[in-house]
């Protein structure tokens, strides 16, 4: 009998870092991330449809915190001191908004959670 684990395999990490087409279409100009980039939708909206999208859950609010951050840095809007050595740690100065989403994406589909549910 065939037991299911939630640990990721070597295999998996392999395919999803080494996978281009996952990386052509998180830079498709055509694709939804783009479309919520160039959007008047809130961060905190961005942050929790994309959570959905991919993990079938809203984020947690550290998790939250941390993305909303990350797209206030990238419009130059004031960024939470609590996030701020996040934000400056690993955003460079000219970001643009829909490359901080392309992250976010990344490291969503790069997680255990993710990879177990899908």
């Amino acid at each position: 009998e065939c037991e299911r684990s939630d640990e990721t395999t070597l295999n998996q990490v392999f395919i999803l870092c080494a996978d281009d087409g996952i990386v052509d279409r998180l830079a498709d100009p055509n694709n939804l991330l783009k479309q919520l980039a160039d959007s008047d939708m809130s961060n905190r909206a961005i942050v929790d449809e994309v959570f959905l999208g991919a993990l079938s859950r809203f984020p947690m609010d550290s998790e939250r915190g941390v993305a909303v951050a990350m797209l206030n840095h990238a419009q130059g809007k004031e960024v939470d001191s609590e996030y701020q050595s996040v934000t400056d740690q690993y955003l460079d100065d000219e970001v643009d908004r829909w490359v901080v989403l392309q992250d976010i994406v990344w490291a969503l589909i790069n997680s255990k959670e993710y990879v177990f549910r899908h």
